[in-house]
């Protein structure tokens, strides 16, 4: 886990009350709203804790744990407050530098002692405690991952603005579950600008433009090698650029987040050349051009889920009048579309596609070594 402040990683801390994680760079300081209730007075602990549940408090920092925001709500107590991020999915609570040393200690009730309230966990050695603390953590995490994947395909969901239903009556997804950058993604939002206006300053000429500048496998060399890029930004029409267009805007953002301007941005060259390569070498005497996004979005959408495995979307499924709102995992949509790829990809090859299903499966990889790159590096970071 690590700190939602500096993103220093987190190491635990034995007290004697209880089990923390603490940030050594800024001094931050995370335990559970169990533990909280052993260590200061218990009516303000569930105060705090049923605020957090209604959501009454604002959601400035993601949970060490899970990512997913935490209330900011106030833990109030016989002079004076504090002002505490409280996930209510992993039941984690985090305290900024200085604050847990502010808690007021636990008073025994009348005529007892501290010692006549320990349970059976507390009065455990320090190493069977933290194994205690952690397994209610795993099955926090579990029982919310359990009640999530019961809500995925609740049909009784619906949008609450008009926008969201044209994109559902044009087939393109809505993304839930993961919470917006802290930042503006500018390049996310310059690229997509890009590739639009490019699109619609060739649209007047576009045979011209597509036959000088899209990618043919049997001449891929031209101008250089230079067709391997402008491809990218060039595309056959309206549908064809807002599917591309909208997908950059949806997944780019976080991943932009993610992997910082640069690193994103060398992903999306990385998968478009890969996949226009895998293109060339599974049908090298091809002379029609490919353009299109596509391929460098692909490696996008393959990196965003793996490393945000928590997303969902949801897709309206209409027939005439018919229609549902399903919501789906992340991971099993990109898993079927894989799969749509690779038969995309054989019909292609067979010549009974106009679609780069190999362009798309050149990114998906490109997409998959970045997210095991970045596992690997997180791994190796100091602790």
């Amino acid at each position: 886990m690590k700190c939602p402040i500096c993103q220093w990683p987190l190491t635990q801390e034995h007290l004697e009350k209880s089990l923390v994680w603490k940030c050594e760079s800024c001094g931050g300081q995370l335990t559970s709203t169990a533990l909280l209730r052993k260590l200061t007075e218990t009516k303000p602990v569930t105060r705090m804790w049923l605020r957090a549940k209604r959501r009454e408090g604002s959601e400035q920092r993601k949970c060490p744990s899970c990512a997913q925001p935490m209330q900011e709500v106030p833990l109030r107590f016989d002079g004076g407050e504090l002002w505490l991020d409280v996930c209510t999915s992993c039941t984690l609570v985090w305290f900024d530098p200085h604050e847990f040393e502010q808690l007021p200690d636990r008073t025994p009730a009348e005529g007892t002692s501290l010692d006549d309230e320990l349970t059976p966990v507390d009065k455990l050695p320090p190493e069977a405690k933290k194994a205690v603390v952690e397994f209610e953590m795993e099955m926090n995490r579990r029982a919310t991952e359990i009640r999530e994947m019961g809500q995925m395909t609740n049909v009784g969901w619906t949008p609450d603005t008009w926008w969201q239903w044209v994109l559902g009556f044009l087939g393109l997804p809505l993304e839930q579950g993961v919470p917006k950058p802290d930042t503006p993604p500018l390049a996310t939002w310059i690229l997509a600008g890009v590739i639009t206006l490019i699109t619609a300053l060739s649209y007047p000429f576009l045979e011209k433009s597509v036959m000088k500048f899209g990618l043919i496998s049997a001449q891929w060399y031209r101008y250089g090698g230079l067709t391997l890029i402008t491809s990218f930004f060039l595309h056959a029409g309206a549908t064809h650029l807002l599917g591309n267009v909208y997908f950059l805007l949806v997944f780019g953002d976080n991943v932009e987040e993610d992997l910082g301007v640069k690193r994103f941005l060398l992903l999306l060259l990385a998968a478009t050349v890969a996949g226009d390569f895998l293109h060339i070498a599974l049908m090298p005497e091809s002379t029609i051009p490919s353009i299109g996004a596509s391929g460098g979005i692909s490696g996008v959408i393959v990196y965003y889920a793996l490393r945000f495995p928590k997303a969902r979307l949801s897709m309206m499924i209409w027939i005439y009048y018919y229609f549902r709102w399903i919501r789906i995992p992340i991971l099993l949509y990109v898993v079927f579309w894989v799969g749509y790829q690779i038969f995309i990809a054989t019909m292609e090859m067979k010549g009974f596609s106009g679609v780069s299903g190999t362009a798309h499966l050149g990114g998906a990889a490109v997409g998959f070594a970045f997210w095991l790159w970045r596992r690997v590096s997180e791994q190796k970071a100091p602790s």
